[in-house]
């Protein structure tokens, strides 16, 4: 045949398409190989959840002694602490759900091949969808047990009361959290350029937290870059402060 004819073609449409198929192929490999990680972890905390719990509703059985109050204390602590993770479980299964969703219709997005690419994806999903972290349900009772203990323990069985205090002491922690992984990302910077209106004065107070922050700049040996906008001539001045 010559150059450029109908065989070429085909030979070129036929090479494409088993690139196509071994692509597939390998991104179903690590798709599998992926939620097999995510499975063994959620198994993992779910059976140590499980376990947790067990161990609580054991302490909470044990006869009254001088170290009560002690023990009450504990048990607050850890009722909270489940609570927290308990709902930390949830978060992980609905994240993963999603970011596997996403993965998948990307794949299909980027394929060359979109019908054989969608196949590919249908069958990934079936996975996911039956994966024991998106079907199983043993940590759902927990929440229940959880706010049945609190309640008879510290809130007289109101269950109703228990339940607030645990979802505000929840959102308090979830927040806490949050703080200390931007800190952890704050402590990786090398320098710092700060608008010094609104986050170190407000007029001719100084804010909350701008001497610890400043503290905390030189602490580290942070280089930083204070910004002033001077309102009455709109003309931006720096003011860089030694470390």
């Amino acid at each position: 045949p010559t150059r450029g004819s109908s065989s070429d073609l085909f030979a070129v449409d036929a090479r494409e398409e088993e690139a196509g198929r071994e692509f597939g192929e390998s991104f179903a490999g690590a798709v599998r190989h992926e939620l097999a990680k995510v499975e063994a972890f959620y198994e993992a905390q779910e059976q140590r959840l499980m376990q947790d719990m067990d161990t609580v509703q054991q302490m909470a059985k044990r006869p009254v002694t001088e170290d009560s109050g002690h023990e009450r204390e504990r048990l607050k602590a850890v009722l909270k602490e489940l609570f927290f993770r308990q709902h930390q479980l949830v978060d992980y299964c609905s994240l993963n759900f999603t970011a596997f969703q996403k993965i998948l219709k990307k794949f299909v997005k980027l394929s060359r091949a979109p019908e054989k690419a969608d196949e590919v994806r249908k069958e990934m999903m079936r996975h996911v969808k039956s994966a024991h972290f998106n079907t199983s349900s043993q940590i759902d009772p927990v929440v229940d047990s959880i706010k049945r203990l609190y309640a008879d323990l510290f809130e007289e069985g109101n269950q109703r009361v228990a339940l607030t205090v645990l979802k505000r002491e929840f959102a308090i922690d979830a927040r806490l959290q949050q703080s200390a992984k931007r800190m952890v990302s704050l402590s990786h910077k090398k320098a710092f350029i700060i608008d010094m209106d609104g986050v170190i004065y407000h007029g001719n107070r100084l804010l909350n937290g701008a001497v610890q922050l400043v503290d905390w700049l030189k602490r580290e040996n942070k280089r930083y870059l204070l910004l002033r906008v001077a309102a009455a001539s709109y003309v931006r001045t720096c003011i860089l402060l030694p470390c």
